[in-house]
This record gives structure tokens, C-alpha cells and sequence, in this order.
């Protein structure tokens, strides 16, 4: 088995002609004599299936593959600064070279009339204490910590990765908002958090013929649209309040300087989920920071602003759109707890800054190219076949267990044992993320 997965895994890697990419990258700069690129990649992919990361266990599966005796030193030396490019380029070349198998799907109608639907967050990753220099992340008791921030946009049309960026923690969300126009295609679809909140970008996401949705900023200035006087928008939610009224579906100028004319969407939550709310509202500030009168009643309300038209959504699709943003946060548990990606990369224990962001471009690198294609095809057999949605955090527990398991293997047994074990259970009062995202064909 592991000798079948590693020669697919070898295929993969002479597809993206990863021999050529290495030595204009400086990754080689003559003919190896003991570690070849092919094999301290394919290495690298066999070991993330042992759940289990560290350069002896690494050394030992390229020996075993490759003949040769090759030590954890040997390996070391690999994952230097002149050799990060390579794994960046490999990174990107896997992104746009579009593995993920196509599945015969389509997707709820929310999303039927946009090209791509992509989710952008970011994700913190423990380090090391040694890098605080490199990765500084918020000063304990016992003096500072190293944290590094994952970048991340998918498509969850495609359930394919578009983008991935190791970032610094210090570096907040909103200095990555303008990043997405660089790979905008008109009739996208963005849906982003508050921490990407830049007026400006969402007029140039506009410009370029795509759509946003993201939640409302409470201290961006709202503008009545035709006479520009200023809404307080709290006098006007409670007087809907106060009418029985649970939502508002109106058009707005948004911004003090840039006056961008945009639709407010909100809705009035119940009493258990504003009290909620409430009390995450206080935890998350500072304890010195009171929250005001203002926050706490607009905490009580979800507030979206989009430039989707009504007559393509309505006021409930709005608040539909934006709870597939769960996707994305699916994709981080999945990365870290089935993965075990924070572990991999938290044993990078050498000052060197340069080794966690290629340990973190190699593990992407295998998702995109093995685990993603792998459960887009099943995914789509399976729904086809027996209308069952394919869990992604119990895929990859059979993955682990079988994972010379390919694209291009449909066998009757294998199918039947994952509709039997892999699957989401279906409940009569939910229904599983994928069950509103997809319909089958």
C-alpha cells in the first residue's frame, strides 16, 4: 500500500515538473546526490499520513524510498532560506494547477448566478518560543509568545484552495483586504469577517464586477441614501423594535469620506442568542474597556452590508449566505485536529524562521494535491449514489487507515463502506453543512 500511494504520489509531483521548478529556484543548484526533489517531497506526503511529524521519522521514510541512508542533519539543511522559494512556487503552481476532482454538483440556488464563492479568514498557529523574535504574538506572564497566522481563501463551489499565506500575528486581518483583488474574476462572490473591513476595498471589489457580503463595522457611519443625512441606526432598529419589526432590508451610504452607497441587511436575534452575543461582546474587550450603551443593543442584531442585489437575494437568502462562512472554520478544525497541523508545525524548534513556513507550504501543498481531489471525488459518487453527505473529519480517519485509496478507484466496496462509516448522519431538526450547500444530480 505505501509503495503503491507513494508512486501516485511521485506522478503528481513529475505532473507539476517539480525537477525544473527546484533548480530555477535555487532549491538545487546541482545534481543531488542523495536527496532528489521528487523523493523528499513524496517523503514528506507519506510521512503527513503517519499523523506524526519530525525530521528522524521524516529521514526515515526518504531512506526507505529512496535506498539511500539519509539523516535528520541532511534534511535540516533543506529547509533554509534559499530554499522557502521553492516551496512557495510549489505551493502556488499546486493552487493553480486546480487537482480537485469535479463532482457533477451543483450548489444551492443562493449561489447559482455567481462564478465562485470564496471564503477568506485567517487561522493562528502556536510556535515555538524560539521564534518570538520572527513570529512576536501577545506577551504572557512568562514573557512572549510565537504565534503565526494562516491567510486562507477557498471556493466552497469548487471546495478548492485559492489562496494560502503565512502571516505575521501582529498583523491584522484589515492590512490582507486589498490581497483579494489581485485574484478577482468578475462574477465572484467574496464573503469576509469584520476583520477585513475596509470600505474602500468593497468599492473596488464592485469595480471589478464581483460581490461582497460581510458583517457591518458598528463605527462606520451610515447616510440616507438620497438625502445623505446621517441614520442612527440605533434610534431607527428600535423603532422597528418597538413596532414588532425583526429586520431591515434598506440601501445606504456607508463610509464619513467615501459616502459608498450600499444594502444593510439586519435581523433581530431571540433573547438567548443576544444574551450570548452580549457576553462574548464583554469577554473579547479589555477588562478596562467598558462596552457601550450603543454596542451592547447592536450586539442584539446581526447587521450585513452586501452589494447583491434584492432582486437576486432576498432579505432571509442574505443571512443564508453568510452562515456558509462556517465552511471555512470546518477547514481549520479539519487542518488542525485531524491533521494535526498545529503539532507539525510547533516542532519547529529552531530559531530559524524560515522552517515553519516551509513545513506549512509542504503540508498545504500535499492537502491540495491529494486530500482535497480525493474527497471532492467520493464526495460526489457518494451523494450520487446512495444521497449520503461525506464527512471531511471521518474521510480522513479512512484516509489514514487506507490511504493508497485514489481518485480513480470507485470500487463497490470501498463506496459502501464509506456511505456506511464516513458519512453525516441525517437529523430531522438540521441539516449538516453540505446538505445546504449541495444537491445532487
Amino acid at each position: 500500500m505505501i509503495k503503491n500511494n507513494s508512486i501516485k504520489i511521485t506522478q503528481i509531483f513529475k505532473e507539476l515538473d517539480v525537477e525544473s521548478l527546484a533548480y530555477s529556484t535555487q532549491f538545487c543548484k546541482r545534481k543531488p546526490i542523495k536527496i532528489n526533489v521528487t523523493e523528499f517531497l513524496s517523503s514528506f506526503c507519506q510521512m503527513m499520513y503517519g499523523g506524526k511529524f519530525s525530521l528522524r521519522n521524516w529521514a526515515s521514510c526518504l531512506s526507505s524510498m529512496s535506498g539511500k541512508i539519509i539523516s535528520f542533519q541532511a534534511l535540516a539543511k533543506k529547509l533554509q532560506f534559499r530554499h522557502l522559494v521553492f516551496t512557495q512556487a510549489l505551493l502556488s503552481r499546486a493552487l493553480e494547477h486546480k487537482f480537485s476532482a469535479t463532482t457533477n454538483l451543483s450548489t444551492s440556488t443562493i449561489f447559482e448566478k455567481f462564478g465562485r464563492v470564496l471564503l477568506e479568514d485567517s487561522s493562528c498557529i502556536q510556535l515555538a518560543d524560539v521564534l518570538c523574535n520572527s513570529f512576536p504574538g501577545p506577551k504572557l506572564p512568562y514573557g512572549q509568545s510565537a504565534i503565526a497566522k494562516i491567510q486562507f481563501v477557498t471556493d466552497i463551489k469548487s471546495n478548492s484552495y485559492q489562496s494560502i499565506h503565512l502571516s505575521n500575528f501582529c498583523e491584522n486581518d484589515r492590512t490582507y483586504a486589498n490581497q483579494i483583488l489581485n485574484q478577482l474574476q468578475p462574477n465572484d462572490l467574496i464573503i469576509r469577517d469584520l476583520g477585513y473591513f475596509v470600505i474602500k476595498v468593497f468599492r473596488q471589489i464592485e469595480q471589478q464586477s464581483a460581490y461582497f457580503l460581510s458583517r457591518y463595522n458598528m463605527p462606520a457611519l451610515l447616510y440616507n441614501s438620497e438625502s445623505g443625512e446621517e441614520i442612527d441606526l440605533v434610534k431607527e432598529l428600535k423603532k422597528l423594535d418597538r413596532n414588532g419589526v425583526k429586520n431591515i432590508d434598506i440601501e445606504v451610504l456607508i463610509g464619513s469620506k467615501e459616502k459608498y452607497k450600499i444594502r444593510l441587511v439586519a435581523f433581530k436575534l431571540n433573547e438567548q442568542q443576544s444574551k450570548i452575543r452580549l457576553q462574548h461582546a464583554i469577554k473579547s474587550r479589555h477588562k478596562d474597556q467598558a462596552l457601550s450603551d450603543r454596542a451592547k443593543y447592536l450586539s442584539a442584531w446581526n447587521i450585513f452590508i452586501t452589494n447583491v442585489a434584492k432582486q437576486n437575494w432576498n432579505t432571509d437568502q442574505v443571512y443564508q449566505a453568510y452562515t456558509f462562512r462556517w465552511h471555512i472554520e470546518m477547514t481549520f478544525k479539519n487542518w488542525k485536529s485531524y491533521f494535526k497541523l498545529d503539532e507539525f508545525i510547533k516542532t519547529c524548534t529552531c530559531p530559524n524562521p524560515a522552517r515553519p513556513e516551509i513545513i506549512l507550504n509542504l503540508c498545504m501543498t500535499f492537502l491540495t494535491i491529494d486530500f482535497v481531489p480525493k474527497f471532492n471525488y467520493y464526495f460526489g459518487l457518494i451523494l450520487n449514489k446512495f444521497n449520503k453527505y461525506l464527512s471531511p473529519f471521518k474521510f480522513v480517519d479512512y484516509l489514514f487507515e487506507k490511504f493508497n485509496l485514489s481518485p480513480n478507484s470507485s470500487h463497490e466496496s470501498v463506496l459502501e463502506i464509506l456511505s456506511k462509516y464516513c458519512c453525516f448522519e441525517k437529523r430531522s431538526d438540521r441539516k449538516n453543512h453540505f446538505e445546504k450547500l449541495f444537491t445532487f444530480s
